[in-house]
């Protein structure tokens, strides 16, 4: 049995496992459904549909009418990165722009694409930083045992100290300790 496939519109041999309910052929183009192609590209079913059966892009109109202004709406974006759409159409509207803020808000959508930072990178010079806590063990068959913590930094190197308080006199003897050793470090 040859069906039409309603995307191409080309006839093709359906696979048997499926019993008759294959409705795309065999190409990537048509296996995709047409709501992942139109997420992907940004633009309506009705328009994936047409451009699969006639195998061609057709350009979009919005970019004739935006060129002349191309360069001038890449120099705002470079001076201000976080403008919005609106406030671009009000601009080229002052400059006799004919078209819609529809045109205007799709085709300054690639400069408005938020970048997200993912994380901020931390930058140390050497000795000066360090980071300090305390530690607890639990569990020993002799009690709680605190652990006094000092990691510098920048060489990332990582000092402990055990102690039976978390107490003042505790914390400035594993300050002085640490010191002591970060001493024979760097060979002070």
């Amino acid at each position: 049995m040859v069906k039409k496939c309603l995307f191409c519109g080309r006839y093709f041999i359906p696979d048997v496992r499926v019993k008759g309910r294959q409705k795309a052929c065999h190409r990537v183009e048509c296996k995709m459904a047409r709501r992942q192609i139109t997420k992907r590209l940004g633009i309506g079913k009705k328009r994936v549909s047409r451009i699969i059966k006639k195998g061609m892009l057709v350009k979009r109109a919005s970019d004739t009418i935006m060129k002349p202004y191309e360069r001038l709406i890449w120099e705002w974006y470079k001076e201000y990165p976080f403008m919005k759409a609106t406030q671009v159409y009000k601009r080229l509207k002052s400059l006799e722009f004919s078209g819609s803020y529809t045109t205007v808000a799709n085709y300054t959508l690639r400069y408005r694409k938020k970048r997200i930072e993912v994380y901020h990178e931390l930058l140390f010079l050497p000795d000066e930083e360090a980071q300090i806590d305390w530690m607890t063990l639990t569990g020993l068959p002799f009690g709680v045992v605190y652990g006094f913590v000092f990691i510098l930094c920048y060489l990332r190197y990582l000092y402990t100290r055990f102690y039976p308080r978390q107490s003042l006199e505790f914390f400035l003897d594993g300050h002085i300790d640490a010191y002591k050793e970060i001493g024979r470090l760097y060979r002070i």
